[in-house]
Parts: structure tokens; sequence; C-alpha cells
């Protein structure tokens, strides 16, 4: 869908809007809103014959006498490629950008090992630390609120904005499935198992200090922090699921501090207990599969205490205890698919 809509495909883009994105011709409806506004059967008969809907139209076929323009996308089906555009137009604003949208693009592929851009990046803190994978799986992890903020499939970034000129502004990510994932820092000690969580970044608490990254011998880092109740390791694994897509297993140790006159933080499960927060959102699901969040995407997690589902105003979360013997480190797994 996305290569039919761009430069490569039908041209779409060259006279309709692409959310803040302009046209380089007349500025039509914006292609991120049109499955809001249209009805899908509506769309499929329209975009395979604009001038039996709307006679006059400047808006041309794809598919004159019946025929692709593109034959070497379906074989030239036109309903199967039509069928593509609206599933792609589906992901909204978080669909990724077409093919010619961005002149003198200069992306980021990684493509035999990964790629960590230290930039800005739209939506995050200036301390972004952004990582494009080759199993076509991205994230954004920001080392101001010590959080996964971004996760995304397929192409990485244009560092383009930043790596001509002044190089100003934030940029956004390539490619398809954006989604914001955590909002702050996915460990907290609560005092009682129905506390509100902390929504103070870290930086601005004693006790919070991002520790770097470690790379491993395929190139994939490792974050660390340390926090008043002891530190934490979070290594996120790509696994490949197609050649467009993958998935994250990823894997997050905490060391408690062993020090008792260092911190009032009990490990024990009494008040202060630590919790590792795997999700949250306005609708979670617990399925067979695992927790099914916004129906955006599924979360499955192990180590630690059996998770607790729980309502927080108008959120929900997914939160699981955190109870170390002896002070030895804890470890978490957390698949996320999307």
């Amino acid at each position: 869908g996305r290569h039919l809509v761009g430069n490569g495909g039908l041209g779409c883009i060259k006279c309709h809007t692409f959310g803040d994105k302009k046209s380089s011709g007349i500025q039509a409806i914006s292609m991120t809103e049109m499955t809001s506004r249209l009805r899908e059967d509506w769309f499929l008969r329209y975009v395979y014959d604009p001038q039996k809907y709307r006679p006059g139209t400047r808006m041309p076929t794809g598919f004159p006498n019946g025929e692709a323009v593109v034959k070497d996308v379906y074989h030239g089906a036109h309903q199967m490629q039509i069928s593509a555009i609206w599933k792609y137009l589906s992901d909204g604003n978080k669909a990724g950008l077409p093919d010619g949208l961005v002149a003198q693009l200069i992306e980021l592929k990684p493509e035999k090992e990964p790629i960590i851009y230290r930039n800005f990046i739209q939506g995050l803190s200036p301390r972004a630390i952004a990582v494009g994978y080759p199993e076509k799986v991205n994230l954004a992890w920001d080392a101001n609120d010590l959080c996964l903020k971004l996760i995304w499939h397929n192409r990485f970034l244009d560092a383009a904005m930043h790596w001509s000129g002044r190089g100003t502004g934030s940029q956004s990510p390539l490619g398809d499935h954006v989604l914001p994932f955590e909002p702050h820092i996915p460990f907290a000690a609560l005092e009682n198992p129905d506390a509100a969580w902390p929504t103070t970044s870290p930086w601005q608490q004693p006790g919070f200090q991002f520790r770097g990254y470690q790379l491993d011998e395929q190139g994939r880092p490792t974050f660390r922090y340390s926090t008043p109740f002891g530190s934490i390791d979070d290594k996120l694994i790509p696994v490949a699921k197609n050649q467009h897509e993958g998935t994250f297993r990823r894997q997050l140790i905490w060391s408690p501090e062993k020090s008792p006159e260092k911190t009032s933080v009990s490990t024990t499960g009494t008040a202060g207990a630590v919790y590792f927060r795997a999700a949250v959102g306005k609708e979670i699901e617990q399925t067979e599969n695992g927790f099914r969040v916004d129906g955006n995407l599924t979360i499955r997690v192990s180590g630690g205490n059996a998770p607790v589902l729980r309502k927080q105003g108008e959120q929900v979360e997914v939160l699981v205890p955190l109870h170390s013997k002896a002070g030895e480190p804890v470890v978490v797994t957390q698949e996320i698919d999307w």
C-alpha cells in the first residue's frame, strides 16, 4: 500500500497531503484521514474509476481500461492493490511516509547490524536514543525518562533534517505501525498496591541516573540506569516475523539495593515494594495469548510474581510485583508484538 501511493507506484502523494506533509501539487484530502471519513466499499469503487463518480475530477485512475498501471504488485490485480492502499491508510497518523514525500532523503538502513541514532526524535526528550535493527523493527529510548518511548516496523529514520544545513528540528520515524509505548519509567516503588504510578520525570528526582548503554557482539544496546531501589538493565532483542516487520523480546534485570541504610525501599512485598509496569492503556484485555493493549499490541510477561491488572483513573495497567530473595537480581521478560 505504501509503495502504491508513493512516487514508485500510483503517485497519490503528488496531489494528496499526508498528515502535516504537503503535496507537491494541489492540496487534496489528507491520506491519513481518509479511512476515518470514507467507507471502505466506496473507496474501493471510487479509486478504481474516479470519473464514474465525479465526472471531470482531476484525479486520474491507476487502472485505465481496467488494466493496472503498476504491474508488479499483486500481478496487477486492482482489487488487491486498492485493498492494500486502504489497509495501509488505516494506520492513520501511525502510517509510515511514502516514497517521494520528502525530498533529498538520507535514509538510515540497518541491513547487517543495528544503527544507533542519537538526535532529536519527535515525542521524546532531547536525550533520545533511536535504534534500528536489521530484523525490521525499531525503537526510540528516552534517557531522560528512562523508558522505551516509541516502537515501529520496517524503515528506520531519515537523517536529512539533522545532517543537512543547521540540523534543526525533531525527526519522525520513517516506518510503519508507529506506536508510543511507555510514557514513564516502567519501575517504581509503591507504598501500597493501589498507589498511583509516579509521573514525575526521573531526572527531576534524586537517586535516578542514566548509566549509558553497552553493546553486545551483534551491536545491540543494553540500557542501564540506577534508581533509589536498585539498578536496571534493559535490553531489547529483535525477532524477525517477515521481511517487513518483527517483534521485541525485552529482558529487564532489576538488581536491588543491597545496603538497607541507603534506601527505605523494601523488596519483600511490604510497603514500598517494587513493581514493573508491563503495560498501560485505555483498554487492556487479558487473553490466552497475553494482554491486548488498546487493540494495537499484545504484551506477554514472565518473571517476577503473577501480573496484576488494575484500573487507575482513566487508564488500565498491568503491574508485576518484584520480590527479591536475599537481594538477588530479578529477571523479567516482556514480549512485545504489534
